[in-house]
């Protein structure tokens, strides 16, 4: 949904999220994934504590975002169909 209301939001001016509003998911951008994974594969062995890393990013909610987006898009219409996947 991150980027695809960019898309609606400027080619539509309307976007239909699937998520709750209030619904808080981890994002991050693809070059910093490749970045943490590059910087994992060239350490070396005698330099690593562990075997598993957790990268992380950024954490943000539909509601969050749709409202930064809308300082630049005022006129983007928002609506909320939740998908049967948020009861679980």
């Amino acid at each position: 949904y991150a980027v695809a209301v960019f898309h609606d939001g400027l080619m539509h001016k309307r976007y239909q999220c699937y998520l709750e509003p209030q619904t808080r998911l981890p994002m991050m951008y693809i070059e910093d994934c490749l970045n943490a994974l590059h910087q994992f594969l060239i350490a070396p062995n005698d330099k690593l504590k562990r075997r598993v890393y957790n990268v992380t990013a950024m954490s943000f909610t539909p509601e969050e975002l749709f409202s930064e987006i809308h300082k630049h898009l005022p006129d983007l219409k928002v609506s909320y169909t939740p998908d049967s996947r948020q009861l679980i």
